[in-house]
């Protein structure tokens, strides 16, 4: 990830000191957290915009794709809808998205990637 190895090691430590990450025998490490799959539902009511650290995050998945990434795959569709209406859909959006987990592996294989899949809906104008 382009850290230097006493960086990731003193990162590494913190995450373990927090409970975040465990170390195995053989010194690498794991998190106690892996292959947990949390959802988080949201309602109409929610607020649905994107937590503050959202743009942080974003940026390093950027840099990181810039140097070996690649668009997998886009979709799109542009409608005309009453927002509390669609805000019904969310749930199923959200729940197809999770379904990506289905392929998720721990065994490194030919092809196997760090992937990221979003789903946003945007307001871009009353109409």
């Amino acid at each position: 990830m382009g850290l230097p190895a006493a960086s990731a090691a003193a990162a590494l430590a913190d995450l373990a000191a927090a409970g975040l990450a465990a170390r195995r025998e053989d010194g690498s490490f794991t998190s106690p957290f892996f292959n947990r799959l949390a959802i988080q539902s949201r309602s109409a009511d929610d607020d649905a915009r994107a937590p503050s650290f959202i743009p942080q995050i974003r940026r390093h998945w950027d840099k990181a794709a810039s140097k070996r990434g690649r668009l997998l795959f886009h979709q799109y569709i542009l409608i005309r809808a009453s927002e509390s209406e669609a805000a019904a859909y969310f749930p199923y959006l959200a729940q197809s998205l999770h379904g990506l987990e289905a392929y998720e592996t721990v065994d490194k294989g030919p092809d196997t990637a760090f992937l990221v899949a979003e789903a946003t809906v945007r307001r871009l104008m009353p109409f």
